[in-house]
């Protein structure tokens, strides 16, 4: 801002300000996309179960696709290429001026944000002060743990296998991943075929095994399949409808989530070619048999962790 508008420090400071204020991030649930990538330790048995991964800038491109859920790894991401996430909205107030730092620390104290400095590839390993001054190599991304919506690239897949094998629960280390509550995961429709055709794929005990590491590390609530065939009918809603809590939304740039029930009877449809035999009955089956299945995992658990619930939901991509 300061270097493309020139006349702007010549502002009121009240205007400035107001300026400042609507840069920074809106608080409604946005979308995190990060790469999971595994930890250098070499024995986790001997470690105690210590955290096994940690966040980093995302490898591959992600955002709606066609029926094709593999054609974006051939896209390279990075913390600012091909990234789609909402901490990038308001990642450069922390270094423009104090004053927009000081409406980022303003903001932040009225919701609960996790502040964090990236390194060249990865998270930092402490909590962001806001009072230093930044080299440019690194970035400062907002977060909400609580609220936001994370999309997690598996560098290595087998990563949790161990967690789901053993009772240990994993300590949080510095630099590891965040307490998450709401992690999203695209949904392949070859799983849907698996459920009758083969008793399991390997993609999906990667997702089995994430949620056991997710519900153990503490405050997992919530596995979202992002369905990018999932397309909205001309649908008039009833009145019942309307009187119907709203559904759960997650933006992004560019595109949102919406949150879709689970039933084949409503103002959603699953498009595909004529030759996809994919159907949406199958789909939500495939949902249904997916809880069954984590919670069943989840009760077996030898832990306290056992009597904590995971809810299976369906997001929707839509452009805005």
């Amino acid at each position: 801002m300061l270097s493309s508008f020139h006349y702007f420090g010549s502002l009121p400071p009240e205007l400035q300000a107001h300026i400042w204020k609507l840069s920074v991030r809106p608080t409604k649930p946005g979308v995190q996309v990060f790469s999971l990538s595994k930890s250098s330790i070499p024995d986790l048995s001997n470690r105690g179960g210590t955290a096994v991964a940690y966040l980093s800038a995302p490898k591959w491109a992600f955002g709606p696709t066609s029926n094709c859920p593999r054609s974006l790894r051939d896209i390279s991401a990075s913390w600012t290429r091909n990234n789609p996430s909402t901490y990038l909205f308001d990642s450069g107030l922390w270094s423009a001026c104090l004053n927009s730092r000081k409406i980022m620390r303003d903001n932040l104290h009225e919701a609960e944000f996790l502040v964090v400095r990236t390194r060249a590839n990865h998270l930092g390993d402490t909590w962001l002060d806001t009072s230093g001054a930044y080299a440019s190599r690194h970035r400062t991304i907002v977060v909400s743990p609580r609220e936001d919506l994370f999309i997690l690239q598996l560098d290595h897949p087998d990563a949790f296998l161990w967690y789901l094998r053993n009772p240990v629960i994993p300590s949080e280390t510095p630099g590891g991943s965040p307490q998450l509550r709401n992690v999203g995961w695209q949904y392949n429709p070859a799983w849907a075929t698996s459920v009758r055709e083969s008793p399991w794929v390997l993609s999906l005990t990667y997702l089995c095994c994430y949620i056991v590491y997710g519900v153990k590390l503490g405050g997992l609530e919530t596995i979202w399949l992002i369905n990018y065939r999932l397309k909205r009918k001309y649908w008039v809603q009833s009145e019942e409808e309307l009187n119907e809590p709203d559904s759960r939304i997650f933006e992004a740039d560019g595109f949102r989530f919406t949150e879709v029930a689970a039933s084949d009877d409503g103002p959603w449809d699953e498009v595909a070619d004529d030759c996809d035999p994919h159907t949406l009955a199958d789909f939500i089956e495939f949902v249904e048999l997916l809880q069954q299945l984590i919670n069943h995992t989840l009760r077996s658990i030898h832990t306290q962790v056992g009597k904590q619930e995971i809810n299976i939901k369906i997001l929707a991509c839509e452009p805005h």
